[in-house]
Order: C-alpha cells, then structure tokens, then sequence
C-alpha cells in the first residue's frame, strides 16, 4: 500500500491492485493536517489488517517526505515494525538526523509524543553496487567481522555501510542525548557495535535497468516479471535477456535472505 499519496506511473500497480479503479484514497488522506484524524485513522487501520484471516502481512511503502505527507503518518502509527531504507551515501544518511522535511528520528520523536507507535525492525542499504555473488562480512569501527552480507558489495560501498552503520550507534543508538534506542525493536539485546550490527543491517543490491525500467513503469513488482516475456512500453518492447535472467535469480536469493530476517 503506497502512503504517500502519489499516483504510481500509468496507474499500472493501481489497477492490478484496485480493479481498473485509480484510488483516490491516498491522496485525500495526504490532505488531513488534524492530529486527530491521523492517529485515529492509523489506529483504525491496524485494527482493520489484525481482523484480516490467513496470518496477512502488510506492507506500507511510505514517501520519503514524512513531515509533509499526513498519509505517511497514518503509516508509521498503522505500521507494528519499520524498515528504514538507506543508500550508501553520507547525504542520504545524515537527512535520518537533520532534514526539516524528510527526517526520521525527529518524525519518531514527534510521533511518540503524539501516541504509541512502531519500530524499526531492520536498516536496510538499498541499490548498493554489487563487486560479485560471494557472501561478505562487515566489520565494525575496531575490526571485528559481524553480519554476513548476500553478497559482496564494491569496496568503496562496503566500507561507506560499515562507516554509516558505526555513526549510527555511536551518535544515536549509545547517545544519551539522542537515546535511539526507544526506536528499535528488542533493543536490550544490543550491547556493543557489533551486536547493533548483526541485529539491525542488512543490504540489497542494485536493481539492473531493464527490470528497473519495466517494473517502474507498467507497475509490475520484481517477482512477478516474466524473463521469457516482452513486455510493451508506448512504442518500445524490451525482455530482460539472459543476463537479466540471471541478475533475477541473485535478486530473489537476496531478497529471501533478507525476508528471512523479518
């Protein structure tokens, strides 16, 4: 369920997912600005996903513009654990502590005092350029090898997550100032940077462009893309070829190993 109140490209994952009907439903809810009607919308949508049969599993896939977008916040108070997306870029990182707009932790802090809410499960480094299939060990700020990556990320990228992840124990999680730790789930079992590391990172490889491009814009989520089948975008068709056949199969084993953390 997109919370960002935005329309997906050609509407394609709206009409497979509400019957050729464009849900407008996203953006009025984007257009709430009561604290009331949030909370209390994000309440009653939990209750409604606990009353569903069959043991569902729901996913809110939230706009990065959490400050600006009241839907956003319907998903952090509906939402029991997050999964916060991160690259393997300084800039992108550091907008968690100090953007205006697009900040998490001052999105949390501001919740939390608002009602009961989520938290984070996993921190995620997205779109991180893989070097080869072999799995990998990252180290911690004195060397020590702890989570054991998929895959092998390129140095430069391994060495920015193992940066990234070191300062967001040492500035966050074991701050007193910031005291993070109310934001993580099972937080007493973490006692050292390593402990953090193995807990709560992970990563997930860059997507290659032809699937990138085919899923973007007819809405067709990865695991659903046919490799022997052409699909038709305007005037352009486009298959993922072998290649990509075999950049699939990495990217579902990949994301199986993550999956099986949450």
């Amino acid at each position: 369920l997109c919370a960002g109140g935005k329309v997906l490209a050609f509407g394609g994952t709206c009409r497979v997912l509400f019957e050729e009907r464009r849900p407008s439903t996203c953006s009025e809810l984007a257009n709430l600005t009561q604290e009331d009607q949030w909370i209390n919308l994000g309440k009653a949508l939990q209750d409604a996903i606990n009353r569903l049969d069959n043991h569902w599993v729901v996913f809110f896939d939230t706009d990065a513009e959490l400050r600006e977008r009241s839907a956003s916040y319907i998903a952090l108070v509906a939402a029991e654990r997050y999964i916060t997306l991160f690259t393997d870029n300084w800039a992108d990182y550091l907008r968690t502590h100090h953007d205006p707009v697009n900040a998490l932790l001052p999105t949390l802090y501001f919740l939390r005092q608002k009602t009961e809410i989520g938290k984070i499960c996993m921190v995620l480094f997205n779109k991180v350029e893989k070097y080869n299939q072999e799995t990998s060990n990252l180290v911690d700020a004195n060397g020590r090898e702890s989570r054991t990556l998929p895959f092998s990320p390129v140095q430069a990228s391994k060495r920015q997550i193992e940066e990234i992840s070191d300062h967001l124990f040492k500035k966050c999680w074991a701050s007193l100032e910031m005291d993070c730790k109310r934001f993580f789930e099972d937080s007493r079992s973490v006692q050292t940077a390593t402990d953090f590391i193995n807990k709560y990172i992970s990563a997930f490889c860059k997507f290659p462009a032809i699937p990138t491009q085919i899923s973007t814009v007819l809405g067709i989520p990865f695991a659903c893309i046919d490799p022997k089948k052409h699909y038709r975008s305007e005037n352009n068709t486009a298959n993922i070829g072998p290649a990509g056949i075999e950049t699939m199969r990495v990217i579902r084993e990949i994301l199986d190993a993550v999956v099986q953390r949450l």
